[in-house]
């Protein structure tokens, strides 16, 4: 069976330099525009953006927004302080950097009860790259332990 098309004056949905044809079939209007290339760029750039913003907005299901590991980190004076839940679970770093030592605290706690709560205290106090790396491996280890289950 061929496939009618139906083309429609769409001399209002464009100007000059553009042509458009609206066939209808199946229930569903296809539009083909004639366009420059860096129009076309555009807006397959708008496309690619809205389609990432959307997915990072957690457009997902609630079960698997449950399940993703959740990682904030911020800079807390010269130290950093890091945040990682997934569901009722969350693990917790502080790295405080003074000018004579450094303590780094960890804690992990599961619906309200910590099992564990640590600190440690070094004589000197730690560089930016010393920081960043404990930061750095405290996610990774945390990541290892939460794919395990």
């Amino acid at each position: 069976m061929p496939l009618k098309v139906n083309k429609i004056d769409a001399s209002w949905f464009t100007q000059s330099p553009m042509a458009a044809i609206i066939a209808w079939y199946g229930g569903s209007v296809a539009v083909w525009c004639q366009v420059s290339s860096r129009v076309a760029r555009l807006l397959v750039v708008m496309t690619v953006v809205v389609g990432f913003v959307s997915l990072g907005s957690g457009a997902g299901s609630s079960a698997e927004t449950e399940d993703r590991l959740q990682i904030e980190i911020t800079r807390k004076g010269a130290g950093k302080q890091v945040v990682l839940s997934q569901g009722v679970r969350e693990w917790f770093m502080l790295i405080e950097v003074t000018p004579e030592n450094a303590v780094i605290l960890k804690q992990e706690k599961e619906q309200g009860r910590y099992l564990i709560d640590e600190s440690e205290t070094h004589d000197r106090p730690m560089t930016v790259d010393e920081v960043d790396a404990a930061i750095t491996d405290y996610v990774d280890s945390v990541k290892a332990r939460v794919q395990k289950k």
